[in-house]
């Protein structure tokens, strides 16, 4: 907003609100900094479309433009957020007569919103587009987005004669988490889905190790596993496929001492 803000401002007011702006991600980027446009010290907050806190940090401003860095929060192209600064009875701005078309770029700014009293914010708060009260705003960085990458981390471990552990690691997200899957059977099917036997979805994944405890195998047998990432700019196989083969059942035999059961004639 503080890039491209427009209207008649006024204030200071002593609101007892939360307020600030609706806002949807154009793509996909990270918020490194928290502003405000009030007097005093106050608090300014980043919430998701659930009203879960992403960030917070406390901005002194004297009727300016003022910002602090915060730890990087990931924002996703299309998802809905809101950040709000706590008036909390002094020092209030706002801007009327307003026009949102212009707040477009890597952010598009839908409405205001604010919301009674001080240091509340869910889903009973009040949005409109003529006015931009509060003043809260952030500092977006946009990511470009490329293929993950993954490995088959090492190979299987815990190999019984009915069940191992498939182990895969993300080493690169390509700057949006992928979602992970465990393709594996008795042969390998390459970077071909059709051709495995079975694939185990591991849903939306970050840097780091995963696995899957591969059930119901049969003993004496060969396996095959191969770890497939992808996010919306491309994915990737781990290098090749890991092999183990499943140990054999032990057969335990009773022997029968016949020399304990005999009659002397």
């Amino acid at each position: 907003w503080g890039s491209c803000e427009n209207g008649t401002l006024a204030g200071p007011y002593n609101w007892n609100y939360s307020m600030g702006y609706k806002f949807t991600a154009n793509t996909n980027g990270q918020v490194t900094k928290l502003c405000g446009f009030f007097s005093g010290t106050k608090w300014v907050r980043l919430y998701n479309s659930s009203y879960s806190v992403l960030a917070s940090a406390q901005i002194t401003s004297s009727a300016n433009w003022s910002c602090t860095s915060i730890t990087p929060v990931n924002l996703t192209a299309g998802s809905v957020y809101y950040v709000v600064a706590e008036i909390a009875s002094s020092g209030g701005y706002y801007r009327s007569g307003v026009s949102l078309a212009g707040c477009t770029n890597d952010i598009t700014i839908n409405a205001t919103a604010y919301q009674t009293p001080s240091g509340t914010f869910n889903a009973s708060h009040t949005e409109i587009t003529g006015n931009m009260y509060g003043m809260a705003d952030i500092v977006f960085s946009p990511v470009t987005v490329i293929a993950p990458t993954v490995t088959n981390n090492g190979g299987e471990s815990n190999v019984t004669a009915s069940s191992a552990r498939l182990n895969g690691e993300v080493t690169d997200t390509g700057g949006d988490n992928p979602t992970v899957h465990i393709y594996w059977g008795d042969n390998d099917g390459g970077t071909t889905a059709a051709n495995w036997d079975h694939d185990e979805n591991l849903g939306t994944k970050g840097v780091g190790t995963f696995y899957y405890d591969a059930p119901s195998l049969s003993p004496s047998t060969t396996y095959y596993y191969r770890c497939y990432a992808t996010n919306p700019a491309g994915s990737d196989w781990a290098d090749s496929a890991a092999s183990f083969t499943t140990t054999p059942v032990l057969t335990i035999y009773e022997y029968y001492n016949i020399s304990d059961h005999y009659d002397v004639g």
